[in-house]
């Protein structure tokens, strides 16, 4: 897909460029989570889309996997920087430090306020307050990858915040179940900065409409092609626990096989537990 403005690739030469994007730092997702990403079951790079009904623990669910990639090595994270970026405000910044915390607390390390600030020192955060500005920030983040190559990974909350928005754009009246020309050109868009700067992402989509647990069709035939998993958030089976179902989609990626796989998720106050139940 074209972009509507020139990426940081057409100002230097692709030899230079793709230098840069292969010393970005390597970040393995078994840090992230090993019960849901076992270590050697995902590549280095992946588009992971968190997906479920409202109050479903999907923000919840990517608070603690930036604690994990922003937390120190030797504390069991990645030790790497993230970029956050935030549509529909439902993140807190005070329970992602909770996590981090609790972490600290548990390993009786020293000085754990210094340590969390360290931590959140890592994270980048983009509040975002209209498609525009969505798309704006899109763009910025070609720079910010290309001037920072210790971010491993990206996390979008939640991608479907403007789906009403752009159903009542007046130059798209109607919007074809199978092609929405406006999250197929952020899909693109979000392909294409993840192949050229080698970069992860991980994007949580709101199911709409009543519409089956299958998949996130209203976003457009695209979209649905870009995830090589899909976390999908479930039913609420006993209080704070609730279905979280794995999905690792082969046909995306010559590396894996077609997989499926059953957990549970347990909500606290300062973080989430996750079993497997497959």
């Amino acid at each position: 897909m074209e972009s509507e403005y020139p990426g940081v690739k057409e100002f230097e030469s692709e030899t230079v460029f793709e230098l840069r994007a292969e010393s970005r730092v390597s970040l393995c997702f078994s840090t992230l989570n090993p019960v849901l990403f076992p270590p050697g079951s995902l590549p280095d790079r992946n588009i992971v889309e968190i997906f479920g009904p409202y109050g479903t623990g999907k923000t919840l669910l990517i608070t603690n996997l930036i604690a994990n990639c922003i937390l120190d090595s030797d504390c069991g994270g990645c030790g790497c920087e993230a970029v956050f970026i935030d549509l529909d405000h439902h993140f807190s910044v005070i329970r992602l430090s909770e996590v981090l915390r609790k972490v600290f607390l548990i390993r009786d390390v020293d000085n754990v306020e210094e340590r969390v600030e360290n931590c959140l020192q890592r994270l980048r955060i983009f509040k975002c307050f209209g498609l525009n500005d969505f798309s704006r920030i899109l763009y910025t983040l070609e720079m910010v990858l290309y001037q920072n190559q210790n971010i491993g990974i990206l996390f979008i909350d939640s991608i479907s915040s403007f789906y009403w928005h752009v159903r009542s754009l007046d130059h798209f009246p109607v919007v074809i179940r199978d092609e929405n020309p406006v999250f197929t050109k952020i899909a693109g868009m979000i392909s294409r900065i993840s192949k050229e700067h080698q970069v992860s992402f991980v994007i949580s989509c709101q199911a709409l409409l009543q519409q089956p647990m299958s998949g996130s069709h209203f976003m457009g035939r695209l979209w649905q092609k870009l995830p090589t998993v899909r976390l999908v958030t479930g039913d609420l089976l006993v209080s704070n626990k609730r279905e979280l179902k794995l999905e690792i989609r082969g046909s995306q990626s010559e590396l894996l096989p077609d997989t499926e796989k059953n957990f549970e998720m347990t909500i606290q106050k300062d973080g989430i537990f996750i079993e497997n139940v497959s």
